[in-house]
């Protein structure tokens, strides 16, 4: 059998005192008054009715729920004047810009065909270019 020695119980429980960490874990619990129609009436969670004025809001105090539908709102509305901006552009393209860009298309290929037909003359006729024939 083991000799038990003072010192190492000693040192043991130092050691666990040293390494004791206290952690308190709280639980609220309620009790179920009358339960019927999903709907159910407890008594005993004021942590819980705290957490949903949080949410909801009280009086003049908006809730987290209010203040995200307001920042949503916000969103929207600036996604709004953003869209009615790029839609304004839009429709200026597409009555009178897509005129001005298909004539500028057309003049632009008459440009390239003269070109190229100046081109062609040079490479088969190098002397007119020089002497001017």
């Amino acid at each position: 059998m083991a000799q038990i020695n003072a010192d190492e119980i000693t040192e043991l429980l130092r050691q666990q005192i040293e390494n004791f960490d206290q952690r308190l874990q709280v639980d609220e619990v309620g009790t179920i008054i009358s339960l019927g129609d999903g709907i159910a009436r407890v008594h005993g969670l004021d942590k819980v009715m705290a957490g949903l004025e949080n949410l909801t809001g009280t009086g003049d105090n908006p809730g987290e729920i209010a203040q995200a539908a307001v920042a949503i709102r916000k969103l929207a509305e600036n996604l709004d004047k953003r869209t009615d901006d790029i839609s304004t552009g839009l429709t200026r393209f597409s009555n009178s810009g897509l005129k001005e860009y298909e004539a500028f298309a057309i003049d632009g290929r008459r440009v390239l065909a003269e070109l190229q037909k100046v081109l062609k003359n040079i490479d088969e006729h190098p002397s007119r270019l020089i002497f001017g024939h």
